[in-house]
């Protein structure tokens, strides 16, 4: 597949987690600046500081099982804008009481304003106490307000965290596909592939929403992806 297009001014965060079963979870965030690029030191700093902020805010409401593995930052302006990965040793949850099964998790929808037909970007948070869940089968009340608040000052962190010239720090979402076009092999077989855009589009996170029901991030190991 061709490489996707650049996206300016936009960073592409990678948080990888391991649930102690050698299978790495990992989650996408990105994040839009309005002043000038970072360079390779200033991407470490904010790599080491969202790693920070996530150990700080939600590692500690997540199983001690579940390590914090490495946070990478890519500048997607360019193929050869900054990237970092941080270099600090992993770090483990707080949680000892009895946890969630692995493949289930909290999740964070970051709502947009554009409509459109498919799922609104999604964040999988997993390692919870299973004292969390109701007997519905939900998560409690008193725990979304918890984690709702840990989600906040958690992107209060990062967004507050703007290298030497970097301007002001937004968490968007970023569209890099648009329907899709059949491809005939030669065996006869067919396969829709997404139709990359030949601009991406860049959408404003304007709130989160913490959903009630247990949602699964078995589909979100690295190992699957």
């Amino acid at each position: 597949m061709p490489a996707l297009p650049a996206v300016p001014k936009v960073l592409k965060v990678i948080v990888t987690q391991n649930q102690g079963d050698a299978v790495d979870i990992e989650n996408v965030l990105h994040f839009s600046y309005s002043g000038t690029a970072p360079n390779a030191a200033q991407a470490l700093i904010f790599a080491e500081q969202v790693k920070q902020s996530w150990h700080d805010h939600i590692l500690i409401h997540q199983d001690q099982h579940l390590s914090l593995d490495k946070v990478e930052v890519i500048d997607l302006t360019s193929s050869t804008s900054a990237q970092a990965t941080t270099t600090t040793a992993p770090s483990a949850g707080s949680i000892t009481t009895e946890a969630v099964t692995n493949g289930a998790a909290l999740i964070v929808s970051h709502q947009i304003d554009r409509r459109y037909r498919g799922g609104k970007p999604r964040t999988y948070i997993g390692g919870q106490a299973a004292t969390n869940v109701t007997a519905a089968g939900e998560w409690g009340s008193a725990y979304l307000t918890t984690m709702a608040t840990a989600w906040s000052l958690f992107l209060a962190d990062v967004e507050g965290t703007v290298w030497s010239g970097g301007g002001s720090i937004g968490q968007v979402n970023v569209s890099f596909f648009s329907g899709f076009d059949n491809h005939t092999y030669p065996s006869g077989r067919t396969k829709a592939i997404p139709r990359v855009r030949a601009t991406p589009l860049v959408d404003p996170i304007t709130f989160p929403i913490l959903r009630a029901k247990v949602g699964s991030q078995r589909r979100r190991n690295a190992q699957s992806r």
